[in-house]
């Protein structure tokens, strides 16, 4: 699988969620945005690896929940002051109703694989 990332136009940022990044569902900063959790959606492969576990969390204005987009698309994701392109492979589930999905490094062959196969059989359980 080859794929070409124009990263002039790669905007959403996502961070690892632990140490060095936010540690509770909800984080309140001083600006007034709100990092909150993504729910049911993952780390996955080397960048897991390279977090030391799987929860990610985003920016939100207003401090609701973030629903990501459905499809597969170019981010960055912060761990600590590190960014690493990734690819996010999110589908919506079936049986609940919600997006989940994958997060891998774009090098990441293996993982790459993996969740593109997942979100091509919208699999209900990863």
């Amino acid at each position: 699988m080859v794929i070409t990332i124009d990263y002039n136009v790669m905007t959403d940022t996502w961070y690892a969620e632990g140490p060095g990044g936010c540690h509770l569902n909800t984080l309140v900063l001083p600006d007034g945005k709100t990092l909150r959790d993504i729910g049911y959606v993952y780390l996955h492969g080397d960048l897991e690896h390279l977090a030391g576990y799987d929860l990610i969390c985003t920016l939100t204005e207003n401090g609701q929940e973030p629903i990501p987009k459905v499809g597969k698309y170019p981010v960055c994701i912060a761990i600590g002051n590190q960014l690493y392109p990734s690819m996010a492979f999110i589908w919506m589930r079936k049986d609940f109703g919600f997006t989940t999905g994958l997060v891998v490094l774009l090098d990441d062959t293996e993982s790459m694989d993996y969740a593109e196969a997942n979100y091509s059989s919208q699999s209900q359980r990863i």
